[in-house]
């Protein structure tokens, strides 16, 4: 009789632990059914933003592949540009060669006397004087872009200078 009390004193423990356990079970579940509204927003605004973040990401790979395609385009525009001024860089490089080979020649050549003005300018007013003289200190320039009307450029080099640059153009 003794062994069956045992038993029964065993028995009754283990129902006492079940119980226990069943109303801490009991008070998670209840606290699981109450949060159950707040767990099915939370959720919505989760997947609303997974959305939006997919929607973000297409709109920013479009907005990637137009730079893309910007950036070659003026890839492709520089590297053509880069091939013309090698054209010119290798056209030049003569050219220059020979005109510092001619301004050289020039330096080392005396220089032509001045001309002397005619009588009648050295009567000329005060104006007329300023006013040539502020044009003698401006550059000459005796080729231009626009060649109707202009007068022919003074070397051959010059004119080489020109043939060159209008081929490019």
């Amino acid at each position: 009789m003794t062994t069956t009390i045992a038993i029964d004193a065993l028995i009754v423990l283990l129902l006492l632990a079940t119980i226990g356990f069943a109303w801490r079970l009991d008070r998670r579940l209840a606290a699981l059914k109450r949060e159950r509204g707040q767990l099915a927003d939370l959720m919505t605004d989760f997947s609303k933003a997974a959305a939006s973040a997919d929607e973000g990401l297409k709109a920013l790979k479009l907005a990637a592949d137009d730079i893309g395609r910007g950036l070659e385009t003026l890839v492709a525009k520089g590297q053509g540009l880069r091939d013309d001024l090698g054209y010119l860089v290798e056209r030049g490089e003569p050219l220059a060669d020979r005109l510092a080979d001619g301004v050289r020649a020039r330096g080392a050549a005396p220089a032509p006397a001045a001309p002397q003005p005619p009588p009648a300018a050295t009567a000329a007013p005060a104006a007329t004087a300023s006013a040539s003289r502020a044009e003698s200190a401006r550059p000459v320039l005796r080729a231009s872009r626009d060649p109707v009307g202009q007068t022919e450029p003074r070397s051959e080099i010059e004119r080489e200078l020109l043939k060159a640059l209008a081929a490019l153009r």
